[in-house]
């Protein structure tokens, strides 16, 4: 007999188990995968690693404290990740402090995938009005992603503004929490860290009743 289950090890799920069992309370976790961390694990193949989820993340002290706050505080240390970009018409640095670098090389970047479209779609420069990069088909495929998404079960047309607003934790059935970085409209504070405070706020949810 438990005191709750939770459905999904990823790291909202396992946040959450952990504080609820450091609490005393009687936990299982349940996930249809051999091996814990959702999306934040790796497998290799013919020698190279394949990452499945974060390569990174932000906000490390945050990181620190949610692990502190269950117990997880020996050994750990983290390292500035270094990503670069190779193509034959790009290398580029990119995990640079964001002060470091151009605003405008991204931009370049985009309109340089948007001519080269132009070849199969005629005038679509003229027709861009916004524009954002991103894979949903990696997403979904590779990841493990509803439908490709990255984050949140909704999107709004206007985002709130409030942090109570892009959180959903809370679910409309009784008993059932959210936890993990679906439990929020957008990672407001990055993946690792949106998943870990969802599933530490699970659990004081969890405690207070």
């Amino acid at each position: 007999m438990y005191d709750v289950i939770v459905i999904g090890a990823g790291l909202g799920g396992l946040m959450a188990a952990a504080k609820l069992a450091g609490a005393g309370l009687r936990v299982r976790v349940l996930d249809k995968k051999a091996l814990p961390g959702g999306t934040s694990y790796l497998f290799r193949r013919g020698g190279y690693a394949f990452p499945m989820g974060p390569l990174s993340f932000g906000f490390p002290g945050r990181v620190r404290s949610f692990l502190a706050a269950v117990g997880v505080e020996e050994g750990l240390e983290f390292r500035r990740s270094g990503f670069e970009i190779r193509t034959p018409a790009l290398d580029v640095v990119i995990s640079r402090p964001l002060s470091e670098l151009d605003s405008e090389l991204k931009k370049n970047l985009a309109l340089k995938l948007v001519r080269t479209a132009e070849h199969v779609l005629p005038g679509l420069s003229g027709a861009v009005e916004v524009m954002e990069t991103a894979t949903p088909l990696t997403y979904r495929d590779w990841g493990g992603r509803y439908e490709g998404s990255i984050a949140g079960w909704t999107w709004a047309a206007r985002p709130s503004g409030a942090l109570a607003g892009k959180v959903l934790v809370r679910t409309p059935v009784p008993g059932l929490l959210a936890a993990g970085a679906y439990a929020a409209t957008e990672l407001f504070l990055g993946g690792v860290p949106t998943a870990l405070y969802t599933g530490s706020l699970a659990a004081d949810i969890i405690l207070e009743q």
